[in-house]
């Protein structure tokens, strides 16, 4: 059976668990990483400036809407985005933001 096949009766059954965007509040995520696997801190990617507003303009929009939140303080693990053009005839800002996870499937 495919995963497709079970999709559509669930979200027929809880319409409301899929439109919009949920969010978790009041309860703090704890990953269970393998201690013995080195954290991983990548380099950032260069931003081609002709889209530069446009990723600062997508990034305060996800966190007014609580969807990410700036880190405070020093981190152990560190990746960059990725974007992805809308249609390669005409570069913009996908919605799609790709995080490269190269390293994390050790821990």
């Amino acid at each position: 059976m495919k995963s497709s096949d079970l999709k559509k009766p669930t979200q027929n059954n809880y319409p409301r668990l899929f439109k919009g965007v949920g969010n978790l509040t009041d309860y703090e995520v704890n990953l269970h990483v393998d201690e013995q696997v080195k954290p991983i801190t990548q380099t950032h990617r260069r931003v081609p400036f002709s889209i530069r507003n446009k990723i600062e303009d997508e990034i305060k929009r996800l966190k007014e809407a609580d969807i990410i939140e700036e880190a405070t303080g020093p981190t152990t693990w560190v990746s960059p985005i990725v974007i992805v053009p809308n249609d390669l005839k005409k570069p913009t800002l996908s919605k799609k933001q790709l995080v490269q996870l190269r390293g994390y499937h050790q821990s």
